[in-house]
């Protein structure tokens, strides 16, 4: 990469595979990732000069593609989109326990709902939530609220389990992400 121009198209093509990999450790799914790694290619097309007077032009496109990450995520849970179809996808043809977390799950405030969706059906952090849902704060202290809200909806969701009998059947599945 040393003797391709930076900005350049062929130079680009080979930051991608970098990029991309970057992104993927963001954790946020391979399709997300691609989309943002896209969308800093088309920024870094957009505003070439930009790019090339950046001390770090790799870092500029992971950063423009993780403020598209960030981006997607607020906007998806300021229209109330909750990530309810990957959990569709996954209750048919599942045990019944799967339908009463998701039955449970509908019994909870959206929030909540949506941060336990995020945190164990999307794999999102803490961080990640928090950041995407509160608008003030450090990233530390909106990842810390969003941990205590989502605390907080766990255990309302096993209340709402227990009212329904089926807490039991659920056993050690809530430990599988390995946390609290």
């Amino acid at each position: 990469m040393g003797s391709l121009a930076v900005g350049s198209p062929e130079w680009l093509v080979a930051v991608y595979p970098r990029l991309l990999r970057h992104l993927q450790d963001f954790r946020i799914g391979r399709a997300w990732a691609e989309d943002a790694a896209q969308h800093a290619v088309a920024q870094a097309l957009r505003r070439i000069e930009a790019l090339r007077r950046s001390p770090n032009p790799l870092g500029w496109l992971l950063v423009t593609g993780r403020h598209y990450i960030f981006d997607r995520i607020q906007e998806r849970h300021a229209r109330g989109s909750l990530p309810a179809s990957t959990i569709d996808d996954r209750r048919d043809g599942r045990s019944g326990a799967i339908r009463a977390v998701w039955e449970g799950l509908q019994q909870l405030p959206e929030q909540g709902r949506a941060i336990l969706e995020w945190y164990y059906f999307e794999g999102l952090t803490d961080e990640q939530i928090g950041l995407a849902i509160f608008t003030t704060g450090t990233p530390q202290a909106r990842g810390q609220r969003a941990r205590k809200c989502r605390l907080k909806a766990k255990a309302q969701l096993r209340y709402l389990l227990l009212q329904m009998d089926l807490a039991t059947t659920l056993g050690a599945a809530w430990g599988s992400r390995g946390e609290d």
